[in-house]
């Protein structure tokens, strides 16, 4: 059974029967990033895909802060988590998302962790804004309501490609066109892209000493990131526990490249997790 829920100024998609497993998105996205494998994760889990705080459904602050750090989108989940759990769950996140779920984990309110090309473990942090994230929003906002019809046309023009998804994907023919539809709507409607953009400028994760090594973590990269780049990443920056995995023919979101794999790490975690809790 699939139902939406609006709790604590945020949106979710809850789906299936099992531990509970929060899924977080990235900058501009929204919970619509993790359909390609909610249907197979919640065969093991009662999956939580949330809109974050400024994003999709979800509400925004009044007034809009300047900036909004991760470690304060993963405060606005705790009320969430703790719907859900017993005040540790099941976590994965890409990009931002990826970072949000470091924070949470580093505050004890996860099980397990994935982390999905996650922001924040890069050798420097981002002095100013990214050119190409802040492109596809301006896009995202001047072509509106023309942006979900016209991800068709995009996947047949290679320099469109490129330009607005192409650090996303590496299989954009096999992509389902209204997955990418969703992508563009969530750009469009995301109202804390600058604040949750800025809240990431000129710092990074810090905590993984405090993220217990009780806490299966799995960080995961893609090859053909673009724009957190494997290579770019501090190991050390991780807990030391954690495991790195690098997947080949996948970019910057792994659930839409690998699916099954993804799914695999993902549950392998939340295995782990549980054996360790016992």
């Amino acid at each position: 059974m699939t139902r939406t829920i609006r709790r604590h100024g945020l949106v979710a998609t809850v789906t299936g029967d099992g531990p509970p497993l929060l899924l977080i998105h990235g900058l501009g996205s929204s919970r619509r990033v993790w359909r390609p494998i909610t249907e197979r994760l919640s065969e093991s889990f009662t999956t939580i895909a949330v809109d974050l705080r400024g994003h999709g459904d979800s509400d925004w602050l009044d007034p809009a802060p300047e900036e909004l750090h991760p470690a304060e989108h993963a405060a606005f989940l705790k009320p969430l988590i703790d719907d859900f759990s017993d005040g540790a769950i099941n976590v994965a996140g890409n990009s931002m998302g990826g970072w949000i779920g470091l924070e949470i984990a580093a505050n004890g309110w996860a099980a397990s962790l994935t982390a999905l090309c996650p922001a924040g473990l890069e050798f420097d942090p981002w002095v100013s804004r990214s050119d190409i994230l802040v492109l596809r929003r301006r896009m995202s906002q001047v072509l509106g309501p023309l942006m979900p019809p016209a991800t068709e046309l995009v996947g047949k023009t290679p320099f469109l490609r490129d330009l607005l998804i192409g650090d996303a994907t590496a299989n954009f023919s096999t992509l389902d066109t209204q997955v990418l539809g969703d992508a563009a709507t969530a750009m469009r409607q995301a109202r804390g892209f600058y604040s949750s953009h800025d809240g990431m400028l000129h710092t990074l994760f810090d905590r993984a000493l405090e993220i217990s090594h009780e806490v299966p973590v799995s960080i995961v990269w893609g090859t053909q990131d673009e724009l957190l780049p494997p290579e770019r990443q501090r190991r050390v920056a991780g807990p030391p526990h954690a495991k790195w995995i690098v997947l080949d023919e996948c970019a910057h979101v792994p659930m839409w490249d690998q699916p099954r794999r993804t799914v695999q790490i993902i549950t392998d975690a939340a295995q782990a997790g549980i054996i360790s809790a016992a």
